[in-house]
């Protein structure tokens, strides 16, 4: 039901709900959605669908998007999120995955600018 809500609001969006969904599922899965706080946990809890047990039986699709990103993560050779890439363009991570928290923490947000680190911005524009 709560997968059937996320592709009806994708569809209206533009994209194709079911392609996004589990290219979401099989993404979340790849990559872990450290330095995004609460929301991160929710979504990793969500698209863990191996979590519930008539997931082999009612959501085989939504299950192997889970497994080939875990296989991913992994490493695993062939296994990666690139095949729902083509039927649907629009991804979780180029959203979520250019945070500030995330910059900031792998170093790449100057540090006058970094609000995470507590130093003090500087003034834009010269004022």
């Amino acid at each position: 039901m709560v997968f059937q809500a996320i592709e009806d609001y994708l569809e209206t969006l533009g994209h194709s709900g079911r392609a996004c969904l589990l290219r979401a599922i099989c993404e979340t899965n790849e990559q872990p959605l450290d330095y995004h706080g609460l929301a991160g946990e929710m979504l990793q809890l969500l698209f863990s669908v191996s979590r519930s047990p008539y997931a082999e039986e009612t959501l085989p699709d939504h299950l192997a998007a889970e497994t080939a990103g875990r296989e991913g993560a992994t490493g695993k050779e062939g296994a990666t999120c690139v095949r729902y890439h083509s039927d649907c363009p629009f991804s979780l991570f180029s959203s979520v995955s250019d945070n500030k928290r995330r910059r900031a923490a792998a170093g790449l947000v100057p540090e006058e600018n970094n609000l995470y680190t507590g130093a003090a911005r500087t003034e834009r524009n010269g004022v």
